[in-house]
């Protein structure tokens, strides 16, 4: 495999306008020169030719991982510069991750605050919209719109605050990987020395991918649920209310020209018109109603998800004040606090030919373990988002499958050529101006779905390959480690470690435990079982209570049973306002005589509007109490979400202890004059509550029969 031409052609894929790939689609087109299968190796060409080439911008920005949630040279930044030990670019590269973290928590806050944010819809001078009754429709629809579109933001913020704490853990296994080796290394050499004395027990890993995460885009789909049955009924209740009003005036402007005495057709006009506007008014206080339901589910989602950032600001604040920072010193400094004299001791070791051959092996297999390690994680990793990927995209082949088989039946066929012929042209005319509607609206969605069975099969393949590619590397992880343990006794049967060379190592081998413990220690970091699932904060209903409704109900029909006795009175009125949308009222209706005939169609279309009026303050009593109903859950998010804010403050609490510890230690590393000031500062880390032996216990020690666990 020639790696300078495979950088060429990462290069030349990379300045292709308007051009991205996955790492998956990489490593097809350079399957040519030499990579056979998508796999970790890929990322690491990437990085290097990013590297190669002057840190070539266009190679960063063109190359995702296969969600294509973030770049590949950013990805594999940590395993690059780890490989070849530049250990301060590695800690400028954490702080820039950390940095880029607190932006994504400062774009979750802002979104919280804007979502939850209560602002008047701004709207233009709508006279028409006022006159029509439409107003309160489009305010509805404007409200409905506005919450959506920051409740769409916040989801997306807190995607990318997501993204961000994968990139850390990311870089934090990578180097909890990198101490692994120096604790196994180290603690091969104290075995070599001391053989059965030294009990190696091997650091218990953390399983990040234990942490879960709000599935916000299925929050994002039931929240767009509602905002798009509000909006389809806005539309539709626009058109009805034009309709009616339209209808109502025609009625209003039939009963003023059908009565002789213009008054009282002025009256019936305004009991038609009355009777449209309350009409309306009911329809806009159940629309409402429905909209204050999608702002709960929005407010209950915002608590969610600001609860569910307070608990990834502790998993963010462990990895940065504390795991990062220690796993960095220990990579740093490790290796420096070791005398040499104690290097000088373990060369006596493998102090002939045949020993320090034996051990290069060693290395060599420990390496070739490492690099297999770091194989299967990576197709770990593929085969949950192969299996992921499939399974959605099988979904939503079957949610577009009704769909598709309706575009394809109504896809014109081309008439044949003697057809044509026949009809001087026109069959063929009307073909391209059927075939041309129909690509409009039907041939996307024919292309998704086929290209989804085309993504299906092609995920399919590659994930039988990871499987397979995953079967066959823990096969060659267990050789390698069987030939580990066998290369170590050919080492230990070698080893020239006399009783002068043991005594001389007892002087420093208690800083080498501490130290290989510490880093045991910083390789276990772990999270609280709470830490890793997601909070929970109960949605509440903010449907009237049955009993209240019952009573709205009750009030209402007495007041409807009141008012259908009462006639009109041939004196002065009340006058009739209209409780939506500020419409100018009848003033007043001068007393009048009026015919049996006349007096009848009065009743009756009074009748109509006080219905229509008592039905609409039904509505509005039902929204005022669903209002309360809504404040009274929004509290209650409140509540709950200020008691897990106080539980995640005990964390911090504790993480602060221990940030502290870890602060001082670095600073006396980062002042150390000399070497003996390095090494108390760097083990001022360690756990010195286990003490080794007593006195008389070392001669037992050198003897064998007593033993250390690292």
């Amino acid at each position: 495999m020639d790696k300078i031409n495979i950088y060429q052609k990462i290069k030349e894929l990379s300045h292709q306008k308007g051009t991205v790939y996955t790492r998956a689609d990489l490593a097809y087109d350079l399957q040519q020169l030499g990579i056979s299968n998508d796999c970790f190796e890929v990322g690491i060409l990437v990085w290097e030719a990013y590297q190669y080439f002057n840190q070539d911008n266009s190679i960063r920005t063109c190359f995702y991982d296969n969600e294509k949630k973030g770049l590949l040279v950013d990805e594999y930044q940590a395993d690059g510069l780890i490989a070849k030990n530049e250990t301060d670019c590695l800690f400028k590269l954490e702080q820039q991750r950390l940095q880029n973290w607190n932006k994504s928590l400062n774009s979750v806050n802002k979104s919280v605050a804007e979502v939850i944010r209560e602002e008047a819809v701004r709207q233009g001078s709508n006279i028409t919209g006022a006159i029509i009754g439409t107003k309160g429709v489009e305010s509805v629809k404007q409200e409905a719109t506005k919450v959506f579109g920051k409740y769409s933001a916040l989801v997306g913020n807190y995607d990318e605050a997501k993204q961000q704490i994968h990139l850390l853990i990311g870089d934090f296994i990578k180097l909890r990987a990198y101490i692994c080796d120096i604790y196994h290394r180290f603690a091969l050499t104290l075995v070599d020395a001391f053989g059965e004395s030294i009990k190696v027990v091997s650091p218990e890993l953390f399983d990040f991918e234990k942490i879960e995460y709000l599935d916000v885009h299925k929050m994002l789909q039931n929240v767009q649920l509602d905002y798009n049955t509000i909006n389809e009924k806005c539309s539709t209740l626009m058109s009805d209310i034009s309709d009616s009003f339209a209808q109502s005036l025609k009625t209003a402007s039939i009963a003023y020209r059908g009565t002789s005495n213009k008054q009282i057709g002025l009256i019936l006009a305004g009991l038609n018109m009355l009777s449209h506007y309350m009409e309306t008014g009911e329809k806009v206080a159940n629309l409402k109603q429905e909209l204050l339901c999608l702002k709960n589910s929005v407010n209950h989602d915002v608590a969610l998800i600001k609860g569910d950032m307070g608990r990834l600001f502790v998993v963010y604040k462990s990895l940065n004040d504390v795991f990062i920072p220690e796993a960095e010193a220990f990579c740093k400094f490790a290796e420096l606090v070791l005398s040499e004299e104690w290097r000088q001791l373990t060369d006596l070791l493998y102090n002939d030919d045949k020993t320090r051959s034996l051990k290069q092996k060693r290395d060599d297999i420990l390496a070739e373990l490492n690099k297999i390690e770091q194989e299967m994680n990576d197709e770990e990793l593929n085969i949950g988002y192969y299996s992921m990927h499939i399974t959605e995209c099988k979904q939503l082949l079957d949610s577009l499958q009704t769909q598709y088989k309706d575009a394809k039946q109504t896809k014109p066929s081309k008439p044949s050529f003697l057809k044509n012929i026949c009809t001087l042209g026109t069959l063929n005319k009307s073909y391209n101006r059927r075939i041309y509607e129909w690509s409009q609206i039907c041939k996307p969605l024919v292309m998704q779905y086929e290209n989804l069975q085309v993504d299906i099969k092609l995920d399919s393949d590659e994930l039988k390959l990871q499987q397979t590619r995953f079967k066959e590397h823990q096969m060659e992880h267990n050789h390698f480690k069987n030939m580990l343990q066998q290369q170590n006794s050919l080492i230990i049967e070698n080893i020239s470690a006399d009783r002068n060379i043991r005594l001389r190592m007892i002087p420093h081998l208690e800083a080498v435990i501490n130290l290989l413990r510490l880093g045991r220690k910083i390789a276990e970091n772990r999270l609280d079982n709470s830490l890793t699932q997601t909070v929970s904060i109960t949605q509440q209903d903010i449907r009237i209570p049955e009993d209240l409704s019952n009573k709205i109900d009750v009030f209402c029909q007495s007041v409807r049973e009141h008012l259908e006795g009462s006639t009109v009175s041939a004196h002065r009125r009340k006058s009739i306002e209209s409780n939506v949308d500020n419409i100018p009222v009848i003033e007043s209706i001068p007393e009048i005589k009026q015919s049996e005939h006349e007096l009848a169609e009065i009743r009756a279309a009074e009748g109509v509007a006080i219905q229509q009026t008592i039905t609409f303050l039904e509505s509005a009593i039902k929204l005022e109490a669903m209002k309360a109903q809504c404040a009274i859950a929004e509290n209650n998010y409140n509540q709950e979400l200020t008691k897990l804010q106080s539980q995640f403050y005990q964390y911090l609490e504790s993480l602060n202890g221990r940030s502290d510890i870890l602060m001082k230690s670095l600073q006396r590393m980062n002042t150390a004059q000399n070497h003996e000031q390095l090494k108390s500062g760097f083990l001022a880390l360690a756990d010195k509550s286990r003490n080794l032996f007593e006195d008389g216990d070392w001669e037992d020690f050198i003897n064998g029969t007593k033993t250390i666990e690292l």
